[in-house]
This record gives structure tokens, C-alpha cells and sequence, in this order.
């Protein structure tokens, strides 16, 4: 899968270009990409969501939270490749009585 896709971030103004090739994800910050699928444009705070599951692109678009330029399925396809896990797991742990 090969997947390039650019995002503005609103209220400070950040841009990167982020592509994904070959299984590796890699970005370049304060570019855009010529041959990217789709442009979006977002709050950090909707970003954060996103990456976090709180919601998906899609219902942030729908919302008027995200505006999107290209195709959906480009940008959606990011998280589609990410794993999913338990961000409350336990890093450390007492030991145990043996």
C-alpha cells in the first residue's frame, strides 16, 4: 500500500506531508506533497481525536470539524494500518509474591 497524504493543522499553522510506502510512515514537516490522494485540514484538537478513536475522519468531516480535498480513503487508510492496544496497560508492575 502506498498512501500520501498532506495535513494542515489550524490554530498555529502546521503543515506536513505524510506518505506511507512499503509498510514505513514517514513525514516531512512544514511541506506539501505534489501527487497527494487527499488534503485535510484540521484543529490539532480533532487530530488528536482521530489518532486517540474518539472519532473517525469521516464523522469529522461530516461535522465540518475536518475539510477534506482528495479522496477519503486515502486518509482514512493511515489509520486503517495502525495497530490498535490498550493505551491503559501496565508498564511496570509490582512484583509478584512467589
Amino acid at each position: 500500500r502506498e498512501v500520501v497524504v498532506n495535513w494542515t493543522l489550524t490554530g498555529r499553522p502546521e503543515q506536513v506531508a505524510v506518505t506511507l510506502r512499503n509498510g514505513a510512515l514517514t513525514y516531512v514537516a512544514g511541506a506539501r506533497a505534489a501527487n497527494a490522494g487527499a488534503s485535510v485540514t484540521l484543529a490539532r484538537d480533532t487530530f488528536d481525536g482521530i489518532v486517540l478513536g474518539r472519532q473517525t475522519l469521516a464523522e469529522a468531516v461530516k461535522q465540518g470539524a475536518a475539510t477534506l480535498a482528495g479522496d477519503l480513503s486515502s486518509a482514512t487508510l493511515l489509520f486503517d494500518v495502525l495497530d490498535r492496544f490498550d493505551a491503559g496497560f501496565a508498564i511496570v508492575e509490582p512484583r509478584r509474591p512467589q
